[in-house]
């Protein structure tokens, strides 16, 4: 290896995450990138695994967006400069771009080409699948698992009353036979207007 090539994470985070997100107008602070949209924020990030050792370092590519909007309809602050965390939609690379790894691994002694090329690709497209999501209503749609119940809390907030008897019956459908299941339907019932109860509880009617 010549002694110019860049090694280690250091390397891919340098020489060749940082420069792609920043053509594709992304800006960074310390592991996290974020591109503005309009209302809408892609964020990138990059998470060291805990459990790495000496010069072998295995590192995960989470990606999100956030909606200020979204945020406020259910009564939090927005934040100009969102983290991965405060994103409503959030999964990894892999989810996004069909084909990549859950993580990569380098070591200090390994050209970061090798891996940096493989990260790269990965991220330009899935910058590009970020990019295809346009609206908050699309970002909603987006969102399952445990943090479904703030898109639920989302369609309650504008009034989509359709959405939203729909996403109750597929959270329940997801959690109904769990026993946490009535802690789940009790916060999702505080969120509900008495005037609509029936309506959003009452069963979909099959397509």
């Amino acid at each position: 290896m010549n002694d110019s090539d860049s090694v280690g994470f250091v390397g891919v985070e340098r020489d060749h995450v940082r420069p792609l997100l920043k053509r594709l107008g992304f800006r960074k602070r310390a592991l996290v990138f974020t591109r503005d949209r309009g209302g809408l924020t892609d964020v990138v990030s990059l998470q060291r695994s805990s459990g790495n050792s000496g010069g072998h370092v295995r590192f995960y590519v989470n990606c999100g967006i956030y909606s200020a909007e979204f945020a406020t309809a259910i009564g939090h602050t927005a934040s100009a400069r969102p983290r991965e965390v405060d994103c409503q939609f959030r999964c990894r690379l892999e989810k996004l771009v069909p084909g990549m790894p859950p993580w990569f691994e380098i070591t200090d002694d390994e050209a970061a080409a090798t891996v940096g090329a493989e990260v790269s690709a990965g991220l330009e497209a899935g910058a590009g699948a970020l990019g295809l999501v346009t609206t908050t209503d699309q970002v909603a749609d987006r969102i399952s698992g445990g943090v479904a119940t703030e898109a639920f809390r989302y369609r309650i907030a504008t009034g989509d009353w359709d959405s939203a008897r729909r996403l109750y019956g597929s959270i329940r459908s997801e959690f109904g036979a769990e026993e946490r299941w009535p802690r789940i339907d009790a916060v999702l019932r505080r969120h509900i207007p008495e005037a609509e109860l029936d309506s959003i509880l009452s069963p979909v009617p099959p397509a």
